[in-house]
């Protein structure tokens, strides 16, 4: 058995100091932000936002269908400002990459999901969009 009143030897002290940032540095390393967090959270957001939108032209669909709804500019001024900073963050992680594909397609919308162009420019970008949001991060 080991006699905890014993005092520990300097050895002893020294592997323990030199040990314990080594030991810490997976779950320090766990902790760190993702550089792209915003750009992420962004995206995700916009998810949200767009339903809303959609929830508040359907309430005045059910009416008359031909005014604004009350409530939609505070949506739109978010949308706006999500867009903005979705638009203007550039990438720097994979899991950022695949938000902004993510995003990007679902605000083309399905009708541009085929992979049918005529031209090889929009052949590579509905792939490249395509591709990336298939992916996990």
């Amino acid at each position: 058995m080991t006699d905890i009143t014993k005092k520990p030897s300097r050895r002893a002290l020294l592997v323990a100091a030199i040990t314990a940032p080594v030991m810490a540095a997976p779950a320090i390393a766990g902790m760190t932000p993702n550089p792209d967090q915003l750009l992420i959270d962004s995206c995700a957001r916009v998810a949200e936002v767009e339903r809303l939108i959609s929830l508040a032209w359907l309430r005045v669909t059910g009416e008359d269908g031909n005014e604004e709804p009350d409530d939609i500019d505070d949506v739109y001024a978010e949308q706006s400002a999500l867009y903005d900073t979705i638009v203007k963050t550039r990438p720097t992680t994979l899991a950022g990459f695949v938000a902004k594909a993510r995003c990007t397609k679902m605000c083309r919308g399905d009708e541009r999901d085929s992979d049918e162009s005529e031209y090889i420019d929009g052949l590579l970008t509905v792939t490249l969009i395509n591709d990336l949001a298939a992916m996990e991060a």
